[in-house]
């Protein structure tokens, strides 16, 4: 069983590292700041990208996990929770952390009393604001996923 605590361990870990930091990066991105921005780049990247590595070997972990508890791989509900999972792993390795990265570098560049043009275009990426949210969602889902466990079809 200690593969399932590994499991849940790393997932939540990696979901606080991960959605925490991009939650309050997104808001301190918006308030212009460029020291603002940098303090909370310069920490953010490093443990944002560990969440990352926790959630992709959490989900590894789960497909252990759930051999282990006598789910079929193949069970609807899991492999709807690999679509949204493979989508939260890609948003954060492919689009979040590029722009967390981008925002601190501008940031970096830019002068302490006023956000530069770079640094304003990045904070208020469509992208960004769009991705953040949605991926919220994904989480929010696999977890549905994971505590129901519906017979969808």
């Amino acid at each position: 069983m200690w593969i399932v605590f590994f499991h849940v361990a790393a997932v939540f870990v990696g979901f606080a590292l991960t959605a925490g930091i991009g939650i309050f990066l997104s808001g301190i991105a918006r308030s212009g700041d460029p020291r603002a921005i940098r303090a909370a780049g310069r920490a953010g990247v490093p443990l944002a990208t560990v969440g990352g590595v926790l959630v992709t070997l959490g989900a590894l972990l789960g497909f252990g996990a759930a051999e282990m508890l006598g789910f079929p791989l193949n069970a609807s509900w899991l492999v709807l929770t690999y679509v949204f999972v493979g989508l939260i792993i890609i948003d954060g390795f492919f689009f979040r952390r590029r722009w967390v990265v981008a925002l601190t570098n501008a940031a970096e560049a830019s002068p302490d009393d006023e956000a530069s043009e770079e640094l304003q275009r990045i904070a208020n990426d469509r992208l960004a604001a769009v991705t953040g949210p949605l991926s919220g969602l994904l989480w929010l889902a696999t977890l549905i996923m994971m505590t129901v466990k519906p017979h969808l079809w």
